[in-house]
């Protein structure tokens, strides 16, 4: 699983859950957009509480990607945040607090947005290997 596909499947685990405001995830099912992409990677809506405690070099590689799309999300909403150079707990922290005061239209505007980000760099990702391949190979 990439960051592109977990942004994507969040925008469905909202559709189908609904959006909530204040936690990771309500009662009723309701998750945050936190919780949608930890659901949409195939975990629980709160394993946030876990991860915002760790560094990213001591994650598994699973929970980088989360960790990733999450970073992917937190640029498009906070463009002016070093999002990049944040703790795993300050990137919860400011994707709970954009959630928190986002409408429904605009946490679907972000992760769409975020989900064509991750696209694209998974593309120019793609490309610069098959870049390194072939300079590699005619070396």
């Amino acid at each position: 699983m990439n960051a592109e596909t977990i942004l994507h499947a969040a925008i469905g685990v909202l559709q189908q859950r609904g959006r909530c405001t204040g936690d990771f995830l309500k009662s009723d099912g309701r998750v945050c957009q936190l919780g949608a992409l930890a659901v949409a990677a195939g975990q629980p809506a709160d394993l946030w509480r876990f991860l915002r405690d760790l560094d990213f070099e001591d994650l598994i590689p699973e929970d980088r990607v989360l960790v990733e799309a999450a970073r992917i999300l937190a640029k498009v909403e906070a463009p002016l945040q070093p999002v990049h150079e944040m703790s795993i707990e300050r990137l919860v922290s400011l994707l709970g607090d954009c959630n928190d005061l986002a409408s429904d239209t605009q946490v679907f505007t972000f992760l769409a947005r975020a989900a064509n980000v991750a696209s694209i760099r998974a593309r120019w990702r793609s490309a610069w290997r098959g870049a390194a391949r072939l300079a590699e190979a005619s070396a």
